[in-house]
């Protein structure tokens, strides 16, 4: 994990930080009664100028290979 030195203060490095530290110290103090993951929803909802989505990410490649083949996984939990 960062320390804030290798970030900028500003934008989406240092939230993704600062959600980062958050989730670090939850999962410290409360281990025994969650588990603790984080998702970037930018990958799902894709670029705000023009809606594409970055096919290298996991989940637009996921999406795009389940409408090739007509399947989608069949997740019977998931876990971080």
């Amino acid at each position: 994990m960062g320390d804030g030195h290798s970030t900028n203060h500003f934008g989406y490095g240092y939230a993704k930080l600062v959600c980062e530290t958050i989730l670090a110290n939850v999962a410290l103090t409360a281990k025994d009664e969650m588990e603790v993951c984080s998702v970037r929803l930018g990958q799902v909802a894709g670029a705000s100028t023009n809606g594409f989505w970055n096919s290298k990410e996991h989940i637009p490649a996921l999406v795009s290979f389940a409408q090739r083949m007509g399947k989608w996984p069949d997740f019977k939990g998931v876990r971080c």
